[in-house]
């Protein structure tokens, strides 16, 4: 769910008034509650630089990769991307909590569309 501050910080990127804030962060957390439009931030936040973000139409996708050493014994509940201020543009709920351990790592992308 892209948040209320989200689509602020996503209109200003797009009009170009502030091109210095871009979504550059994959954050991990332990929250399990629904997401809200109102949401600002994660529960325990551990944020990771994004990879190249692709595009497929309308599409972008935030590439993100965890490491196997990366978040060792937390309890992922939750994932949300970040502009390079630290503002919450979009956060989504696991189906299930996850416990990370050092025994794997896991990529993947976080897309967003522009209906």
């Amino acid at each position: 769910m892209v948040t209320t501050i989200g689509k602020i910080a996503i209109a200003k990127l797009t009009g170009n008034q502030q091109p210095d804030d871009p979504i550059t962060q994959i954050g991990l957390g332990t929250g399990t509650a629904a997401a809200q439009a109102s949401d600002t931030g994660l529960t325990g936040a551990v944020l990771f630089p994004l990879l190249p973000i692709t595009y497929d139409g309308s599409q972008a996708r935030f590439n993100y990769e965890i490491g196997m050493n990366d978040a060792v014994g937390m309890v992922i509940g939750e994932v949300g991307l970040f502009t390079q201020s630290g503002v919450l543009v979009a956060r989504t709920v696991l189906a299930s909590p996850i416990t990370k351990t050092n025994s794997f790592g896991f990529n993947g992308y976080y897309p967003i569309k522009i209906l």
